[in-house]
């Protein structure tokens, strides 16, 4: 079961995400913590 919920912060939706991955995902799924983002050109680049 769901309950909608709004986040007050971007950073606390990430962590809850990260500790439901499994259950939001499937088990048999692979996480990172990266985050990708896309430039000004299109390409894709890796933020750490």
């Amino acid at each position: 079961m769901f309950i909608e919920t709004e986040f007050k912060a971007e950073e606390d939706f990430e962590r809850v995400v990260k500790e439901r991955s499994k259950t939001l995902f499937g088990v048999k799924t692979i996480s990172s913590d990266l985050k990708n983002k896309i430039d000004f050109r299109g390409r894709r680049h890796v933020a750490i």
